[in-house]
């Protein structure tokens, strides 16, 4: 992934956000597809919550493209030391999203590790910029759409779930 990113973040010289993005899923897809049909053949094209499955799509889009977008105003280690809160939202979005309970340790952590993050974002110090902005959204859509599988887990594949994210 680091490496995917760098590549993205040299990429935007070039070309478009929208065509980096496309290309990133494109890859992705392409190198999915010859397991998915080994494994599944054609039926992953309809999967049992398709609603859902354009759900994640389009939180995983979301985030993608919010984060390429992000590299193009930060360096890419400010860039992914914001977008790595999201695995504190996932936990903290858990309960309100799959009705799972949290223990005291874990929400001790999800605290600790946003003060980690308002030390990095530095707010007080200078004005939140809008790249910020971007770079916590795409942590947002990507903790949203990394709490859809457990659901789709029990209807659909993961290679099937995986697939058509990318799609």
């Amino acid at each position: 992934f680091p490496i995917m990113d760098a590549v993205s973040k040299l990429l935007q010289d070039r070309l478009h956000v929208a065509e980096v993005v496309f290309g990133r899923s494109l890859f992705y897809f392409l190198l999915l597809l010859p397991f998915l049909i080994w494994r599944h053949g054609f039926q992953w094209l309809t999967p049992a919550l398709p609603w859902l499955q354009v759900v994640r799509g389009s939180l995983s889009a979301g985030s993608s493209i919010l984060f390429t977008l992000t590299l193009a105003f930060l360096p890419l280690a400010d860039t992914l030391a914001i977008f790595f809160i999201h695995p504190l939202l996932a936990t903290a979005l858990s309960p309100v999203v799959l009705g799972e309970r949290v223990g005291p340790w874990r929400w001790s952590a999800v605290v600790v590790g946003f003060i980690g993050a308002l030390v990095i974002i530095r707010p007080g110090f200078a004005e939140i910029s809008p790249a910020t902005l971007m770079a916590l959204g795409a942590g947002l859509c990507f903790a949203l759409a990394q709490l859809t599988p457990r659901r789709l887990a029990r209807a659909d594949p993961a290679l099937t779930t995986m697939a058509l994210t990318s799609l």
